[in-house]
């Protein structure tokens, strides 16, 4: 088996593992209450931007103040996980999960990245070493918003179900575009921390973008009806966060939607 080869398997299982993390099949009951939500373009290609990232690491609160800025539109969309290793170093942080850590390391034994180091951003499942770098990082985004989509993503169907944010996701794909796999992640802004152990004692930290829940990733045949379940204590807006990858965990498009809930 090839080094490749090897990489997307390992992918594949790794991301596979994560999939039950806030997500079932959507059950019968209870009853869905529909949301009033802004929704990306129709038809747009649309850059996924990650940044892996710890309220543990001092060099952290940089990168997502650079991410912050950033908002959902109509050629990017950022994604901040917050990864779970950090967590024995002296500070837990809350909105760290497994699926975050799980996911960057899967993107790093499928590319060609030495290793997992945090921050470390991802723009289309592929490692960008050059983001503090404001103008290679609009550069990068430019071209990568600048290519004819392989997938066309359709959200539609978002209602709040109990302590669930219930959606349908449809991917049309392109007869060249190769076999997908979709993947959803709910958003949560506006958070803060005081941090009282760790590198960052002392800090008061902000947050925009950070995965709260996370679902997938499914094969991309059909519609996905899927739920995620709503942070506690439920803000009073989110935004569900959506794309099709390859294989490798390339992305092919993303799409957004923000919600009153």
């Amino acid at each position: 088996m090839s080094a490749s080869e090897g990489a997307r398997r390992l992918l594949g299982a790794v991301l596979l593992a994560a999939a039950p993390h806030g997500f079932a099949a959507t059950p019968a009951v209870p009853a869905a209450t529909p949301l009033a939500c802004r929704t990306a373009p129709p038809g747009a290609r649309i850059v996924l931007v990650e940044l892996y990232s710890s309220e543990g690491c001092d060099s952290c609160p940089p990168a997502e103040r650079r991410f912050g800025a950033f908002e959902p539109g109509p050629a990017l969309v950022p994604v901040v996980w917050h990864v779970d290793y950090f967590d024995s170093l002296g500070w837990v942080d809350r909105f760290a999960l497994p699926a975050s850590s799980q996911r960057q390391r899967a993107l790093v034994a499928a590319g060609s990245v030495p290793a997992v180091v945090t921050p470390q951003v991802f723009v289309d499942g592929q490692a960008f070493a050059a983001w503090r770098d404001e103008r290679a990082l609009r550069s990068r985004l430019l071209r990568q918003a600048a290519q004819t989509p392989a997938v066309a993503l359709v959200l539609q169907g978002l209602a709040r179900a109990g302590d669930r944010l219930r959606f349908e996701l449809r991917a049309q794909a392109a007869p060249t575009a190769p076999p997908i796999w979709l993947q959803a992640v709910l958003l949560e802004g506006g958070l803060v921390s005081a941090v009282s152990q760790g590198e960052n004692r002392g800090a008061t930290l902000h947050h925009e973008h950070v995965v709260r829940a996370a679902a997938g990733p499914v094969a991309g045949a059909g519609p996905w009806r899927a739920e995620l379940a709503l942070p506690t204590p439920t803000p009073a807006e989110l935004a569900l966060v959506v794309w099709a990858q390859d294989e490798t965990g390339r992305t092919l498009n993303a799409s957004w939607a923000r919600c009153t809930l």
